[in-house]
């Protein structure tokens, strides 16, 4: 099922089920389609269509073993697989209800079955999560009933794979999924995530869409460009992944090399995808591929239909939105620059900044984007000195813009000094990131201050 090929896993199933019709795990796997569905598809309509077998399966499995520990485990695993639909749908209410049904079931069944390894997963997911929400909102938490460290998460997840690693254990490849999950948002560890998916372990891309789209989503946050195309060609054309995100982060990819050819890409997530993430930003990189090619008045033509589709719950939709609504131009220079240092094009990135005639620079906010641009590209190559000072004056010039250069610049401070062992200036950088004004990506950026703040206080 987690290689997502369904229609092998519904054979399987089903000759299952008709050999041992009292066997209650069907149901259990079963769950795992929808909820890979649900969760890439974004279909509203085919939500509310698979939505009423969540209570189906919980009544089906409220008669089962309760001395199993498989017991409370399928059914938390039941609970917490609709609360993260829920919340991609917006249905708060419902996923606080499912969040905490699942949080209690998976700790009462860790004191009654501390050896059984599946709760660790999903528990320790949820200690981490919790283990994000800043001291000032604890005391909510813990009256709630949660608690939960990133670090205690960590080791939890971190024990389910050691011990998959030495036993048969058929949720080895979930726990990896999440931890994989746990590194990238809340450890802030690309690299570490970049070393899961190259375990030799790890599930092979072939004939697997969920692995192929993880390795290529990994590849592309650790810089690999290149890399991230092969990986999202072969899900579309090798593996048939009917997950329409991969021609998004295609063109996305095929972007970063300023390859224009990423709007076909770009248009086809564009028309065919019925959720409604990330339209906005698909639709504002076609406008960039049209800006690219020096087209400033199909540029502009592409800004209207930002207008028209999608939402504004991720950052980067917020940000195409505003850019739409105010008609702003960017620099076509740092734009440049902004795509190539993405795909970890660095020295071309570089090249790209270093021919920006300083004249051209003509507000503070090119000049804290300038800077900070150069603090990453000096960042990511292992020049952390040359990173700080431009990181610094990034700051200076942008501190009281509602931009998230100087924000984002602060945050990255503090991962330079947290990887230096200087908790206390760790601390300083991530707390500014959190204080600065409201901006694009500032949701995305606080979740990684509040979690690097965790780190260094503990």
């Amino acid at each position: 099922m987690l290689s997502m090929r369904f229609n092998e896993s519904r054979e399987l199933l089903k000759t299952e089920k008709s050999i041992h019709p009292d066997n209650l795990i069907p149901l259990f796997i079963e769950n795992y389609e929808d909820f890979l569905r649900c969760a890439f598809n974004e279909d509203k309509e085919e939500f509310n269509r698979l939505y009423v077998h969540k209570e189906e399966r919980q009544d089906l499995l409220s008669e089962g073993n309760e001395q199993s520990p498989y017991y409370r485990y399928c059914k938390a695993q039941i609970a917490l697989h609709w609360a993260l639909i829920n919340l991609k749908f917006e249905n708060h209410t419902a996923a606080f209800f499912d969040i905490r049904k699942a949080y209690n079931l998976l700790t009462e069944n860790k004191k009654l079955y501390p050896d059984f390894k599946p709760t660790l997963i999903s528990l320790g997911f949820l200690h981490a999560i919790i283990g994000t929400i800043p001291e000032t909102y604890k005391w909510a938490v813990n009256l709630l009933g949660f608690h939960g460290t990133i670090t205690e998460g960590k080791q939890e997840i971190l024990q389910a794979i050691t011990y998959g690693e030495k036993n048969h254990f058929v949720f080895l490849n979930e726990a990896r999924y999440m931890y994989i999950i746990l590194q990238l948002i809340v450890l802030n560890d690309k690299s570490g995530a970049y070393q899961t998916v190259s375990h030799p372990g790890f599930p092979s891309h072939y004939g697997n869409a969920l692995s192929c789209f993880t390795k290529a989503y990994v590849a592309l946050k650790n810089y690999k460009n290149d890399e991230a195309i092969r990986y999202f060609t072969y899900n579309i054309f090798n593996n048939k992944s009917f997950i329409l995100y991969n021609y998004y982060m295609l063109g996305m990819c095929q972007l970063n090399k300023l390859n224009t050819d990423a709007r076909y890409n770009l248009k086809y997530f564009s028309d065919h995808f019925k959720g409604v993430n990330y339209l906005k930003d698909a639709r504002h990189r076609i406008a960039w591929c049209a800006l690219i090619n020096g087209d400033q008045t199909a540029y502009l033509d592409n800004l209207i239909s930002i207008l028209k589709h999608g939402n504004t719950l991720s950052d980067s939709d917020k940000s195409a939105q505003k850019i739409a609504e105010r008609k702003i131009i960017p620099h076509a220079g740092l734009l440049k620059a902004r795509l190539l240092m993405d795909g970890g094009y660095l020295t071309d990135a570089m090249f790209v900044l270093n021919s920006i005639p300083s004249k051209e620079l003509s507000t503070t906010a090119m000049q804290t984007e300038y800077s900070y641009r150069k603090g990453r590209i000096f960042h990511l190559q292992g020049k952390n000195d040359e990173a700080i000072l431009q990181y610094m004056m990034s700051i200076e010039k942008g501190k009281n813009m509602n931009e998230y250069f100087a924000a984002n610049a602060a945050m990255e401070l503090g991962t330079i000094y947290e990887g230096k062992k200087d908790y206390t200036k760790a601390a300083t950088y991530y707390r500014m990131s959190l204080n600065m004004p409201e901006s694009d990506f500032k949701n995305s950026i606080d979740i990684r201050s509040k979690a690097g703040l965790q780190r260094v206080s503990k």
